[in-house]
């Protein structure tokens, strides 16, 4: 059998979890998916499934080559010359901030995949920023503090890295809850309040600068409630709970609006940068520049509609 095509099977049957649903999906029997799984598993020596009544899980040793087959499908599929008018095919494979990408990103992603009816993104929202080589990304997409990534990249390290977007923060409560709390002057007052964190660079360590242009100003903040979702906290800034600090870009209508407000106007906090890690050892991809290229451009200053950091 073509081994090629057999790990491109067996990379569907991974993701649709089910041998029937692969077979479906790629226009063949479930007997020729069986056959092709069975190829790889004596070639390479070892299980790569576990079948049981309700799915199909992979192995320690199918997880491994599952991330192979994807980055050997990828190049392959990069191959293939671009169709006439530039329409991009293949598989573009991300990982991102789950706290982020579902308020921020999944309008620009969405457009990618509208206007390239052959191109596919598999967005995998993950806490911490996973290794794009060991992980078969073809990407990571990190939230950081400025200066630095999330994941490491540079000379010897095997990655490169592509600041996507810097991004403007502010500082917001419910007028209920500064009706209740007060409300905070200086980044000292933040100790006394309850912070909602978990979404910025550094969740318990809110960084400020006096006039935006200041000497730094860096609190350590508290409170009881604390998630990696941007969309429960900053609901939950609106019922009261407590201060968020918060990408403005997330909160623009809701400060517009008066459900939020802005806090400690004498003080800027410090931005966080969107950057894009990927493998030095591929050439980035037509599809991966595109897929930056509309991340940045949706992120981009302009785009958040007169919000101030």
């Amino acid at each position: 059998m073509d081994r090629l095509t057999s790990m491109a099977v067996f990379a569907k049957v991974l993701e649709r979890r089910s041998f029937s649903g692969a077979a479906r999906e790629m226009g063949v029997s479930q007997a020729t998916v069986s056959k092709h799984v069975q190829t790889l598993e004596a070639w390479l020596g070892t299980q790569l499934l576990v079948r049981t009544t309700r799915r199909v899980a992979p192995t320690p040793a199918g997880e491994g080559f599952y991330a192979r087959c994807q980055r050997i499908l990828a190049d392959v599929a990069d191959a293939r010359p671009d169709e006439p008018g530039g329409a991009l095919r293949g598989r573009v494979r991300l990982a991102c901030p789950a706290g982020f990408v579902a308020a921020c990103l999944g309008t620009a992603l969405g457009r990618v995949v509208a206007e390239n009816p052959q191109l596919s993104v598999d967005a995998i929202l993950t806490e911490t920023p996973p290794d794009p080589i060991a992980g078969g990304f073809d990407a990571v997409v990190v939230l950081g503090a400025m200066g630095g990534a999330g994941v490491a990249a540079g000379a010897g390290s095997g990655l490169i890295s592509r600041d996507l977007a810097i991004l403007r923060l502010v500082l917001c409560a419910a007028p209920s809850y500064v009706a209740r709390r007060g409300r905070p002057e200086t980044p000292e007052d933040l100790m006394r309040h309850d912070c909602l964190n978990g979404i910025v660079p550094d969740p318990a360590l809110w960084r400020f600068t006096a006039g935006g242009g200041g000497e730094e100003e860096s609190v350590a903040v508290g409170g009881r409630l604390a998630s990696r979702s941007a969309v429960l906290l900053r609901d939950a800034a609106i019922v009261g709970a407590g201060v968020l600090l918060v990408p403005a870009r997330l909160v623009r209508e809701d400060l517009a609006a008066g459900r939020l407000e802005r806090l400690m106007p004498a003080y800027t906090p410090l931005p966080a940068v969107l950057t894009a890690v990927y493998p030095a050892d591929r050439h980035l991809s037509a599809r991966l520049q595109t897929t930056l290229a509309a991340l940045a451009e949706a992120l981009a200053p302009e785009s958040d509609g007169g919000v101030a950091g």
